[in-house]
């Protein structure tokens, strides 16, 4: 019987024929004693629920009570079969997003009485190694030439005599690569198996590379505008096959958002449309934005600095409205100058499929805020969108030089030095003066 099973009420029975004087029944399993209330002369009643511990010998014993030495012994023996358990099937969920270019990493906790044999699918094709399902899906001669460049790794891992995990890696996923996934544990005692689809997110395509906007020489001088625009066909992919949405923003010198950077309005930054595709930068500021006494907008929730370690902290509110770009720069980030200026299209992408299981990208508090701020982009549906993709982790190197635009700051002009003749003509006047008239000398000379 399988563990876990109803037994319906089954009993252990014996046949044979009491004499006149009575018999004397003992019940045992594994040679202990079971409990009386369970059993008669002829039967023992087996628990309702089948588990590991009906497992075992039963023996019945009836003694003659005319004659001792007649004896019966009817034996059974019963085995429970526990099939190999995925302990927890959400690690494996019937949809998976893995975003291109990235790796997905399963791990799933088994349980087991005998080792089993892992076996994993991709599509129809199974084998229980990597090596045996590569060999499979380079055979056929119908598969999809993307899912022959499929990548993958798996291994059960052993952690104890009767548990372990089943580990499926799969590596730098390429858009296309979409499939059915299972995995399998057989045995002799019976097995378990999950499913999933797995989904490939294409990356972001770029209709014209923000990097087109970088500039090395007179660069700010003049107000001028950058844009950072989704090609519509992926946007369009990404709602209709994925269901998933964009935002775009833009980061100042890789720490702050162009609104955060600028909360006072002097017209150094400002995102002249609402999606933040385009940003209008004012090199020598804004005078249509400088107002007397503007006040400053308290930020919002999320606002700030987008680091690596989330330091949140707004800029100064004191700095002058007269600065240029640059010297605003050096003032509200501390550094002693500043040579170029960094912008960098910031895109990200929210699922919006509760049934999505997907690995998120690396994080820390402040992005996590700023990324709930920005979890209204889109349709308004009933499920919280969830941060799928974040540009500033994209690990393809040809796209984030796309994204980023680098702008050489002019000069600062050297400061004016003293002619050398001068120096030298005083000098060698202040020779010919007394100690006592040495001051009146050099007045003289110069």
């Amino acid at each position: 019987m399988q563990a876990g099973s109803n037994t319906g009420g089954f009993k252990l029975k014996a046949l044979y024929r009491q004499p006149t004087a009575g018999v004397k029944a003992v019940w045992t399993k594994d040679d202990q004693p079971l409990p009386k209330q369970l059993s008669t002369i002829y039967s023992y009643q087996l628990p309702e629920i089948a588990s590991t511990a009906v497992d075992g010998k039963y023996v019945l014993t009836v003694n003659s009570r005319e004659d001792p030495s007649d004896v019966l012994r009817f034996v059974y023996n019963i085995k429970v079969v526990e099939p190999p358990v995925f302990t927890s099937p959400s690690c494996l969920s019937g949809l998976i997003y893995v975003v291109e270019g990235t790796d997905y990493n399963s791990s799933c906790p088994v349980t087991f009485r005998s080792a089993p044999k892992p076996v994993v699918g991709i599509n129809l094709y199974e084998a229980d190694s990597p090596e045996k399902l590569r060999e499979l899906l380079e055979s056929n001669i119908l598969e999809d030439p993307k899912l022959k460049a499929l990548q993958f790794y798996l291994e059960l891992k052993k952690e104890k005599q009767n548990s372990g995990e089943m580990a499926i890696l799969l590596y730098d996923m390429k858009e296309g690569q979409n499939f059915q996934l299972s995995s399998k544990l057989e045995s002799l005692d019976g097995g378990s198996s999950l499913s999933s689809s797995v989904r490939v997110i294409p990356t972001p395509k770029l209709l014209k590379p923000p990097s087109g906007y970088s500039c090395s020489e007179g660069c700010d001088t003049e107000p001028y505008d950058v844009s950072c625009m989704v090609d519509p066909d992926r946007i369009k992919m990404w709602k209709e096959n994925f269901n998933v949405t964009y935002s775009t923003a833009w980061i100042i010198q890789n720490q702050w958002s162009s609104l955060r950077l600028d909360p006072q309005g002097i017209g150094h930054f400002f995102e002249t449309t609402q999606d933040g595709v385009m940003l209008t930068v004012w090199p020598r500021g804004n005078p249509a934005m400088r107002q007397p006494n503007s006040k400053t907008s308290p930020p919002a929730q999320g606002d700030g600095q987008v680091g690596e370690h989330g330091n949140e902290s707004g800029p100064d509110s004191t700095i002058s409205e007269s600065t240029t770009l640059k010297q605003y720069i050096v003032e509200v980030m501390g550094e002693s100058r500043a040579k170029d200026l960094l912008l960098q299209c910031w895109i990200r992408l929210y699922v919006h499929s509760p049934e999505a299981r997907f690995d998120p990208p690396p994080s820390d508090r402040v992005l996590r805020r700023v990324s709930r701020q920005h979890q209204g982009v889109g349709d308004s549906l009933d499920n919280t969108p969830r941060l799928l993709y974040d540009s500033r982790w994209e690990p393809n190197k040809i796209l984030m030089d796309q994204l980023t635009i680098t702008r050489t700051f002019t000069p600062d002009p050297k400061p004016a030095t003293a002619s050398l003749a001068w120096i030298a003509a005083v000098v060698i006047g202040c020779d010919h003066c007394t100690s006592v008239n040495r001051l009146d000398c050099l007045v003289a000379h110069t």
